[in-house]
């Protein structure tokens, strides 16, 4: 782990009534000292990155959603330098990273929803000098992927059992067909697929002319087309829109 950051496994305690889960307490041990608490999200698949502090600590979770924090050791005199890190945090995967000064990091949305980031740090923030130290997320000399296809944590739980493969059209096999309902797909059947007590035609209907019916209104049976100036009045001369 990179030198100087910690980490806390945090526990969600659910009643009838709904859940409850502390965050960071002053008898931690990582607990330093009390600058304010703030709110950040993220939108599915953005990236909020890359920054440092100079004095500020930051103790990070995420109690909605899913985020992808990462961490890059800067720090030359660090036994870690040059290390990249990262950690998944939900609350189905609870926990507290505690991110020691001059260590750059941010995080990415990696669930469907937005992604709901508390972060208490050490250090009010002060607009007119702010402890703020920015490269941007991708054009950086840092090595971390972004776009690294992320699989669901081993310790992560699945409370739904849901599976993780991709969703198909399933026959029987796949799933219970309590109605023994047929899988193959439906046609138009003739009499010998089913019974025909009207002795119906079985053909597919068609347009027919004089021959096939009555046409009291002498109706043409051509199929329309859209005609030019010969065939319509055009009195707009309108073009042919792109």
């Amino acid at each position: 782990m990179i030198e100087g950051v910690k980490v806390k496994q945090l526990k969600l305690i659910p009643d009838d009534r709904g859940r409850l889960m502390e965050i960071l307490r002053k008898d931690d041990d990582l607990f330093a000292e009390f600058g304010q608490v703030y709110m950040t999200t993220a939108f599915p698949g953005v990236v909020k990155a890359w920054h440092f502090h100079k004095k500020q600590t930051d103790n990070f979770t995420c109690i909605r959603g899913c985020m992808r924090l990462g961490l890059y050791d800067s720090r030359k005199t660090s036994s870690t330098y040059g290390k990249v890190e990262e950690f998944i945090i939900s609350l189905d995967s609870p926990m507290l990273v505690q991110i020691p000064p001059e260590v750059y990091h941010g995080f990415k949305c990696i669930s469907e929803e937005e992604a709901v980031v508390i972060n208490t740090v050490t250090v009010p923030y002060d607009k007119n000098d702010p402890d703020e130290y920015r490269v941007d997320a991708f054009e950086n000399d840092i090595p971390f992927d972004w776009n690294a296809v992320i699989a669901r944590p081993a310790g992560q739980s699945n409370p739904k059992n849901e599976s993780t493969e991709t969703p198909s059209l399933r026959g029987p096999q796949g799933r219970s067909n309590p109605k023994n309902e047929s899988t193959e797909t439906p046609s138009l059947r003739g009499p010998q697929d089913r019974s025909n007590p009207r002795n119906e035609s079985t053909e597919t209907p068609s347009l027919r002319g004089p021959q096939g019916r009555s046409n009291p209104k002498n109706e043409s049976t051509e199929t329309p087309s859209l005609r030019g100036p010969q065939g319509r009045s055009n009195p707009k001369k309108r073009g042919n829109l792109t």
